[in-house]
């Protein structure tokens, strides 16, 4: 029988051909399928494997498609309610449940659980350790890479499409403290954009956003205001402000919103760093500034676009408007321009909180000059003659300098 007429038998013919039994015929028909095979373990927080006295219930998910569960919380130490944990079993104890339950018991070999399931039958869990911090010397997983950046806080001037973006990944990379500010709501329109989604519609952003933080780091510490960042009274968190532990982070939707957020780093001593996109977010740029440094401050910077409150300048949020929409091709995958930009400055704000880290390896703020400009495409639809020539590839950074003629105020004269 040649290759061709094999293609047309069935699976058990061709196992009939070659010996095989029924008994592989019902393994591959148990076991072939696209998802793998269970991994059969569970995940546990240190502190409670390290407290063999306790008895109780634990909170965390029963992921039964995958077998791989988690506890993240126990009597005495309840989840946050961010974390939409419930009790999945009991240390110590049975657990009386109309579905699959976990039940942990201290061992001289450590914690080990088991999970029940509603027909009684027990699988032997394999328990893994994690902690909330990556220690580098330790074996266990962490939540967070690591505890350097716990008291830093950045400062987030406009929760919108590129600040929630810029919050969720400081998160990530283990910053700890976060002031966010903001007074929209999250709309229907944001949701192609925003790292909210269809469940915020409706919610303020700086309540959908600190959920999302929470969710990624238990611990965060965060203050959040409904108010313009000029607004909001600075005895409401300057406590969590310092030159060395603290940055204030531009992504409001215009240039004076920006420049406010400038000034109030500027009186406290603290870094700022502002990121702005053109139309449709074909490029960005960047702009920083450090105290210590004398940098010229933003209002000084961009004086004469705040003064005349262009539209056509570049700001955050400029995406075609619905009155454009006849003009524009079709374009997909905006949030991926936005968040290469996102990406970029994020890298640079790391840079600037460990500053001072001899540790620490700089990315890009030693490289760069206070404004940085960048394209993620080759496409110059949107741009004017002028921005047309700025990049001499599709993708392409600049890093421009101003002349000492900027220097026009008391903050970035260093008389403050």
């Amino acid at each position: 029988m040649n290759n061709e007429e094999n293609i047309n038998l069935t699976d058990e013919e061709l196992f009939a051909m070659m010996g095989q039994d029924e008994d592989v015929l019902d393994f591959l028909e148990t076991h072939d399928s696209l998802k793998p095979l269970s991994v059969n373990k569970i995940v546990v927080p240190e502190e409670l494997a390290q407290n063999t006295e306790y008895e109780g219930p634990v909170y965390g998910y029963i992921r039964e498609a995958s077998g791989y569960h988690a506890v993240v919380g126990w009597e005495g130490n309840e989840p946050i309610p961010e974390l939409n944990a419930e009790i999945i079993g009991y240390i110590g104890k049975n657990y009386a449940s109309d579905r699959a339950s976990v039940h942990g018991a201290y061992t001289d070999d450590g914690l080990v659980f088991k999970l029940i399931a509603i027909n009684g039958e027990e699988t032997v869990l394999t328990t893994d350790i994690y902690t909330m911090k990556q220690d580098i010397f330790s074996r266990n997983s962490g939540l967070i890479e690591t505890s350097l950046m716990d008291d830093q806080c950045a400062v987030i001037c406009g929760c919108g499409s590129v600040g929630s973006c810029i919050a969720l990944q400081l998160a990530r990379s283990g910053v700890g403290r976060f002031i966010l500010v903001d007074t929209d709501c999250v709309e229907i329109h944001n949701v192609c954009r925003h790292q909210c989604n269809l469940t915020d519609v409706g919610r303020y952003k700086v309540d959908a956003i600190a959920e999302r933080i929470m969710q990624i780091n238990p611990n965060a510490k965060i203050k959040k205001f409904y108010q313009k960042i000029q607004d909001v009274s600075r005895e409401l968190y300057e406590e969590w402000i310092s030159p060395e532990k603290a940055i204030f982070i531009g992504t409001c939707d215009n240039r004076l919103g920006d420049a406010c957020a400038c000034d109030i780093a500027y009186e406290y001593g603290a870094p700022f760093a502002a990121l702005g996109f053109m139309t449709r977010a074909w490029a960005g740029e960047i702009y920083v500034c450090l105290p210590e440094r004398n940098d010229i401050c933003y209002r000084c910077a961009f004086k004469r676009q705040i003064e005349n409150s262009i539209a056509e300048e570049r700001r955050n949020h400029f995406y075609i408007g619905e009155e454009n929409l006849e003009k524009a091709h079709f374009e997909p995958g905006l949030d991926v321009d936005l968040e290469f930009g996102i990406s970029l400055f994020n890298k640079i704000v790391l840079d600037i909180i460990n500053r001072n880290n001899p540790e620490y390896v700089a990315r890009i703020l030693p490289k760069m000059t206070q404004y940085l400009i960048f394209s993620g495409t080759d496409d110059r639809t949107y741009a004017d003659e002028f921005w047309k020539k700025a990049f001499p590839t599709p993708i392409a950074l600049r890093s421009l300098r101003h002349s000492d003629n900027c220097r026009r105020c008391e903050h970035c004269l260093g008389k403050n």
